[in-house]
């Protein structure tokens, strides 16, 4: 049954299954949702393709990948042909902030820390709250659904964007030790935004979709 204690995913439908399979970007390991024979599989920082899965699972859960990854069809076309008929796919997003600048905020940092991880660009910009629900629909999935989660009290990037902490992090290792002059002043610049800013955040959006039964 999914159940987690993270708040991130805790009134989330509860489904059984005994074999699950759980990518999880950095920052996302702990909100692993709490399947029965969860496989959980995180995510290195630099963006690499799921390698081809002999088997089919009950439940497949994408954590934060599809912002992550620089190429998100290929894990999306790889989670889906890994589901078994019946199976349920969960994707779970934080979002653009509602109002720029903080939504162009975190562009530019993620744009900085892909280049210098050699990860290029994502395929399509940061995801907008009805997207995933097409992704779902696109992938031929049925039964699906969507439920936000907002962090209350408007909270600020460091406490409701785990993702976000993690690349404000490699800022800071890119400031201090990047081979590019002009990538570490990049960093330093996007450093200080976020210390004057202090953006607040959008909320997690969760979207589920159930395979086919044959």
């Amino acid at each position: 049954m999914l159940q987690t204690g993270d708040p991130r995913l805790a009134d989330l439908p509860r489904w059984d299954g005994t074999h699950a399979l759980v990518w999880a970007a950095p920052g996302w390991a702990g909100a692993t949702p709490e399947f029965g024979g969860t496989i959980l599989r995180k995510l290195p920082g630099a963006t690499q393709l799921p390698e081809p899965l002999s088997a089919r699972y009950d439940a497949v859960a994408l954590l934060g990948v599809l912002s992550h990854v620089a190429n998100p069809t290929s894990w999306l076309h790889a989670a889906r042909a890994a589901l078994r008929p019946g199976a349920v796919l969960l994707l779970v997003e934080e979002l653009e902030g509602p109002l720029e600048p903080a939504a162009a905020l975190h562009r530019e940092i993620r744009r900085l820390v892909r280049a210098e991880a050699g990860g290029g660009e994502a395929e399509w910009p940061p995801l907008r709250r009805f997207q995933l629900g097409s992704i779902i629909q696109g992938l031929g999935l049925g039964d699906y659904g969507f439920s936000p989660w907002m962090p209350p009290n408007s909270m600020e990037v460091a406490a409701a964007n785990p993702q976000l902490t993690q690349e404000r992090d490699a800022l800071e290792r890119l400031a201090q030790a990047s081979t590019s002059g002009a990538r570490r002043d990049e960093a330093s610049a996007l450093l200080r935004r976020l210390e004057t800013e202090r953006p607040a955040w959008g909320p997690v959006m969760r979207v589920w979709g159930i395979a086919p039964a044959q």
